[in-house]
């Protein structure tokens, strides 16, 4: 994962939001993969809304710590963290 890769989110992945919860549907074939349903926490939210167009690891966590009072390098450490998993399960892609 470097630092200047720029992520957006995959094709075929549908948000929706159902009692509160935003949840993310794998669309594979055209039919919906509901044994992989992924819930996502407020700061997971932001994230995945910002990854509507692609960014780099910086811009994200940048928007992140100016939107909280996080620690900028801690943030930063989030924000990868999130990268990896969201790429591991195939919902984040890097350009």
């Amino acid at each position: 994962m470097g630092d200047t890769a720029r992520y957006r989110r995959r094709e075929g992945v549908v948000q929706r939001t159902i009692a509160g919860e935003t949840i993310l549907v794998p669309v594979r074939g055209g039919i919906a993969d509901v044994m992989n349903l992924y819930v996502l926490n407020p700061t997971a939210l932001a994230l995945w809304e910002l990854l509507e167009t692609p960014r780099t690891l910086e811009e994200l966590a940048e928007h992140l710590t100016r939107s909280t009072d996080g620690e900028a390098g801690e943030v930063q450490r989030d924000c990868r963290e999130f990268l990896q998993r969201m790429e591991e399960l195939g919902l984040v892609e890097s350009l």
